[in-house]
């Protein structure tokens, strides 16, 4: 039977067994998109079971993410136009700074020689994106060079040196935080991208560069098949070392979510 954190806090307000709590639970839990049983990962007994219950856990917190007033504001159409154009800038100092991260944890990957080549080979698909989002901003008025020069804000800055110590530091907790990063679990259509995003435009026609940008760089992650992490190929060239780094991994994984409501929370906070 699979656990739930805290379910005894939950079963005894209401004077019910954890039982009870546990089989009210169970089909919310059946996508992990409502309940995460935290507990499956850190019990894995195999390097690809592991993988697959870490990739369903951050599903899991990717959708707390996306719970944030920050999407909420944004997907009512109610957001300033600072804050659309801000979430811009700052985005681009993210992607930008794969040119940081991902090159540190190419160049700190001590293990097999396979496993760096999966991750310079991420790193590669990556790096150029930057101009993506620089392109996006131009056309909706933003000076490119006004952008580029100006530092990030102190909660992107903080979500950039994370990535950059998890990539020096280990390079399994490295390849496994883009399991977060690339969250669904199935590969998102070209209409459903094209969808979400031609309706942010429709709200806010001032950022419609922006948001074409956006959609440019999602379909690129469909076409590079993104939703399949470097971890996938990685736990098949050495199972057991991913299954020792466990704990590592996990810590990595649940601490980028918090870096993550940060970053955003920076947003509406600053602009």
């Amino acid at each position: 039977d699979y656990k739930v954190t805290g379910v005894q806090t939950c079963a005894l307000p209401i004077c019910a067994s954890a039982n009870d709590v546990l089989a009210v639970l169970r089909p919310l839990r059946a996508d992990e998109s409502l309940v995460a049983d935290v507990d499956r990962a850190s019990t894995a007994e195999s390097g690809s079971d592991f993988v697959e219950a870490l990739k369903d856990e951050c599903q899991f917190w990717a959708g707390e993410i996306y719970c944030q007033p920050f999407w909420k504001l944004v997907q009512s159409g109610a957001a300033s136009k600072a804050v659309v154009l801000g979430w811009g800038i700052e985005f681009y100092h993210f992607v930008e700074s794969a040119n940081e991260y991902m090159a540190a944890g190419v160049a700190n990957c001590r293990e097999d020689a396979r496993i760096r080549e999966i991750l310079a080979r991420h790193y590669v698909e990556e790096s150029g994106h930057g101009q993506i989002f620089l392109e996006g901003l131009r056309r909706c008025g933003i000076d490119s060079l006004r952008v580029r020069s100006a530092p990030p804000l102190a909660s992107t800055r903080a979500l950039i040196n994370y990535l950059y110590e998890t990539a020096v530091s280990n390079c399994f907790a490295y390849a496994g935080v883009f399991a977060v990063m690339q969250s669904s679990r199935n590969q998102l259509s070209i209409v459903h991208i094209s969808s979400f995003y031609d309706r942010l435009s429709q709200m806010y026609p001032h950022a419609a560069g922006m948001f074409g940008a956006f959609r440019d760089h999602a379909l690129i992650d469909v076409e590079l098949e993104h939703s399949r992490i470097g971890l996938d190929d990685i736990v098949k060239l050495a199972p057991e070392l991913v299954l020792r780094n466990a704990p590592s991994i996990l810590t990595s994984a649940r601490l980028l979510v918090e870096h993550f409501i940060l970053f955003f929370e920076g947003i509406e906070d600053y602009y």
